[in-house]
């Protein structure tokens, strides 16, 4: 790959598509210099020519942890190219990252003074008044001066809804409307939530109203009206796409196992399995209902036939090597060993293999898999003496693979403090996360206290 990119930049110089592709490339590779090395190539080119491939560098040097270095990148973009809003949207997306919100703040108020009708700046701002309105009310801190503060975050929050209104494209005032209503519930302003859905309806495009009574199913099931929910999801499932169907299904599921009504719960599943088959999503609900009744036969027998449907799926592979734990670490690994045969690439299943290694504080389930994992066909896993760098490397696949998996990065906080103790050094792995930014994942979701949560603050937890 290295040498068909340095053929098409001998040829092509100053090619922004390649020059991107082989920055990418280097950075997989680990060779951060050769990156910069072909950085450097532009010092001769005019910024109108080069801002796109300027700004991947930025971006190489944010995930590099650079920060300082990254910041003044893109504080160049943004006084050289105004005009173009991802710029805006990627450098604040960097300070939030950093948890440096005044900043990304600025930022983004100085993108929609440039860029008034650019869209993803507007939920930017609304997302970062709220984090910093949920801060400060989280703080502990009871003074009549942090109390001011927090009315006025969320009088900020609010404003920001009418200029949004005011600015934005009529084809996006529904969604306006939608994510104020569920700041609003966040807030435990019910009332005034209530009040935004109503609005979202009003503005809302036909195709898209489905996406408002199931906002606002969730917010009344929050509220415990149940009843008021469930009519919201009957609309729902009326005006829903076929296509999205199985999503609202779900959602009607999970209702009647909230309100106690199991089997009604499971019924429901049933008939999503006919109407979206396709849908793996559906069969993965029905197993995990079981697990959560506690019903573990069941479950496993659900995740069998899921896997004779949806065998390619790895989520489906790792919730069966999870069930497989009731019959011991034996059965685990003959699943795990079959699953790598079937999704290799399943970042899910890698991390099962490193919980059932991290698991058994005296046995490694070993093999010595190499780096060339795809070959056929695998090698047997056998006991062997405890060896966390088996863990290690199973975790780094799984990282690889399937980066916004959560969970993986749960597993190698829990390998560095087996390793290392509580003063492990975690600084790395805590870039690898704020890269990835993972947004699933059962620990994942655990330790995640608040929805704006940011990736540090989810690791802290």
């Amino acid at each position: 790959c290295r040498s068909i990119l340095a053929m098409g930049l001998k040829y092509c110089p100053y090619n922004e598509s390649l020059m991107v592709k082989g920055i990418k490339h280097e950075e997989r590779m680990g060779n951060l210099a050769a990156a910069r090395s072909l950085l450097s190539r532009l010092r001769t080119q005019t910024i109108d020519k080069a801002w796109r491939t300027i700004m991947e560098g930025g971006l190489l040097e944010a995930r590099a942890g650079n920060i300082q270095v990254a910041r003044k990148v893109f504080k160049y973009l943004i006084k050289n190219v105004p005009w173009y809003g991802p710029i805006y949207q990627e450098a604040y997306r960097f300070e939030e990252k950093c948890e440096e919100y005044e900043r990304a703040i600025a930022i983004v108020e100085k993108g929609l003074k440039e860029n008034p009708r650019y869209g993803p700046l507007w939920f930017s701002a609304l997302r970062l008044y709220e984090k910093t309105a949920s801060t400060a009310v989280n703080n502990g801190d009871n003074s009549s001066e942090n109390l001011a503060n927090q009315q006025h975050l969320q009088q900020q929050t609010r404003l920001t809804v009418e200029r949004a209104k005011a600015a934005i494209s009529r084809e996006l005032t529904w969604k306006i409307y939608f994510e104020a209503a569920q700041i609003e519930e966040r807030a435990g302003n019910l009332a005034l939530s209530r009040a935004a859905y109503v609005k979202s309806v009003e503005h809302c495009p036909e195709n898209l109203l489905w996406k408002v009574w199931l906002g606002g199913s969730r917010t009344e099931l929050n509220a415990d009206n149940i009843d008021i929910a469930r009519k919201l999801l009957g609309r729902s499932l009326q005006e829903v796409p076929a296509k999205m169907r199985a999503m609202v299904l779900l959602e009607c599921s999970r209702l009647e196992e909230y309100a106690g009504n199991i089997d009604k719960a499971r019924g429901i599943l049933e008939r999503a399995r006919h109407e979206t088959r396709h849908e793996w999503k559906v069969f993965l609900e029905t197993v995990l209902l079981e697990m959560r009744a506690n019903n573990i036969e069941a479950a496993i027998s659900e995740a069998k036939q899921a896997l004779k449907i949806h065998r390619g799926t790895g989520r489906l592979w790792a919730v069966r090597i999870q069930l497989k734990q009731t019959l011991g670490q034996k059965a685990q690994l003959k699943v795990f060993q079959r699953a790598l045969r079937e999704v290799p690439k399943s970042g899910e299943v890698w991390c099962e293999g490193a919980r059932i290694v991290l698991s058994n504080p005296t046995l490694l389930y070993q093999s010595s898999i190499p780096t060339t994992v795809f070959a056929s066909p695998l090698p047997i896993l056998q006991p062997l003496q405890l060896n966390l760098h088996e863990a290690r490397q199973f975790l780094d696949f799984a990282i690889q693979f399937t980066p916004q998996y959560g969970d993986s990065f749960i597993e190698y906080l829990r390998l560095e403090l087996m390793e290392n103790g509580p003063d492990a050094d975690t600084s790395r792995l805590e870039q690898l996360c704020v890269n990835a930014d993972p947004n699933y994942g059962t620990m994942w979701l655990h330790s995640k206290c608040h929805p704006l949560d940011s990736t540090r603050q989810v690791l802290r937890n």
